[in-house]
C-alpha cells in the first residue's frame, strides 16, 4: 500500500461515517511529483464539522504518518456543504501541515507551494499553531514554516464578498511568499528534505524534527478556493465519491483574483532568493490558469509563458533551478518583469 493511500484510510477510519471522500490533488494526482522534494496534499470532505477529539487524532496522525518518498504533508479537512456551493472564502474545519526543518542558506526551496521558508522572515499568525513533533500546540508561535490562508487585497476588478474579511497590512506579513494559489502544492507549497549533516568530532548530527502546522475552524480560507479548484480538476478519491460529485463548480475569476494577491505580494519579494524559482513557476501557474482556466504543473506552465514572451530569461534560470542545477541564479530583475508581465496579462 502506497503511503497516501494508507494515510487517506487512516484519516476516513478516524472521520468514521462522516467522510464523504478523501481526496488526493497536487503534483502526485495531477503529475509533476519529485520524489524527496513535493508533497502529499490530500482533502477531506465530510458530513459535519469536526469534534476536538477528531482533530487531535488527526494532528497525531499527521505528525507519525509515513510519508514515504515525499517532503510534506498538506491535509485539510472541510464540510460537503463548504464544497458543494463555493464561495470565494470557504470556511474551513482543519488544516494540518508536517514540513521538514528550516533549510539552511545555501539551501533553495523547489516545490514550495504555498507554501513556506525565507530565511528570517518570519511571521505570528492568530489562530495558527506551529508544533514541533515531540511538542503541544503553542498558539500564534512565530511559523518556521508557513503556508497561511489570508484575505486578498482586493483591486477594482477583483471579488470580494462578506465572507472574505481583510486583515490589517501588519498580519500579511509583506516580506514571505508564504502559502500559494495552484497548489504550490499549492496553498502550502513543497519543501526539500534534507537528510543528517555531520556534526563536530564527525558524529552525525539526527535531522531537526519536523514542524506541525495547524489551523483549526477558519470561518473563511481564502486560499483554500484554489484548492478545491484543483482537486475538482485533476483530483483522485483514494476513499469514498470522486471529487466532481463533491466539490461545486468553481468561478475561475475567483481562483485568478487571488492568484494576482500573490502576484502584487511577491513584487515586495524580488530578493528572497531561496524562493526565487519558486515565485517565478508560479507566477506562470498563475498566469496559465487565466488564460486557459486549467491547473498546470510548474514545468509545463513555465515551458507555456515562455511560448507567450520568449524574453523572460528569469523562467529559463527558475527551470534550471527547479531542475538542480545550483549555479543557476534567477535575477531580481528577471523576476520582477516576470511577475509584471503575470500581472499585466491577468487583468
Amino acid at each position: 500500500m502506497t503511503p497516501h493511500l494508507a494515510i487517506a484510510e487512516s484519516l476516513a477510519a478516524v472521520l468514521g461515517a462522516d467522510c464523504r471522500s478523501v481526496i488526493l490533488h497536487g503534483s502526485l494526482a495531477a503529475g509533476g511529483f519529485r520524489p524527496g522534494s513535493s508533497d502529499i496534499d490530500l482533502l477531506a470532505i465530510v458530513d459535519r464539522p469536526i469534534t476536538d477529539e477528531q482533530t487531535e487524532r488527526i494532528i497525531t496522525l499527521v505528525r507519525h504518518a509515513d510519508l514515504g518518498d515525499a517532503a510534506g504533508l498538506d491535509l485539510d479537512v472541510v464540510t460537503v456543504d463548504a464544497t458543494r456551493s463555493p464561495i470565494p472564502a470557504p470556511p474551513l474545519e482543519l488544516h494540518v501541515g508536517r514540513y521538514p526543518p528550516d533549510p539552511q542558506p545555501n539551501d533553495v526551496a523547489t516545490d514550495a507551494d504555498p507554501q513556506t521558508l525565507a530565511d528570517d522572515r518570519r511571521r505570528t499568525e492568530p489562530g495558527v499553531d506551529t508544533i514541533n513533533a515531540n511538542q503541544s500546540p503553542t498558539p500564534a508561535r512565530p511559523l518556521k514554516v508557513h503556508a497561511g490562508r489570508y484575505p486578498a487585497d482586493p483591486e477594482p476588478n477583483d471579488v470580494t464578498t462578506d465572507a472574505t474579511p481583510t486583515a490589517p497590512d501588519d498580519e500579511r506579513h509583506p516580506t514571505e511568499p508564504g502559502a500559494v494559489v495552484a497548489g504550490a502544492n499549492s496553498t502550502a507549497f513543497d519543501v526539500d528534505r534534507y537528510p543528517a549533516e555531520p556534526a563536530a568530532g564527525g558524529a552525525v548530527r539526527p535531522p531537526a524534527e519536523p514542524e506541525l502546522e495547524v489551523e483549526r475552524r477558519l470561518p473563511a480560507a481564502t486560499d483554500l478556493l484554489a484548492e478545491l479548484s484543483m482537486a475538482r480538476q485533476d483530483g483522485l478519491a483514494l476513499v469514498g465519491a470522486a471529487p466532481a460529485g463533491l466539490i461545486g463548480p468553481i468561478p475561475p475569476e475567483w481562483v485568478v483574483a487571488r492568484g494576482r494577491h500573490w502576484l502584487r505580494t511577491w513584487q515586495g519579494l524580488t530578493d528572497d532568493a531561496p524562493n526565487a524559482a519558486f515565485m517565478v513557476l508560479t507566477a506562470c501557474r498563475i498566469w496559465h490558469f487565466a488564460a486557459e482556466h486549467v491547473h498546470s504543473p510548474k514545468v509545463a506552465a513555465a515551458r507555456w509563458a515562455l511560448s507567450q514572451e520568449p524574453s523572460l530569461t528569469a523562467i529559463g534560470q527558475a527551470l534550471r533551478r527547479y531542475g538542480g542545477d545550483a549555479t543557476a541564479i534567477v535575477d531580481e530583475p528577471g523576476i520582477a518583469a516576470v511577475l509584471a508581465e503575470a500581472l499585466r496579462r491577468t487583468t
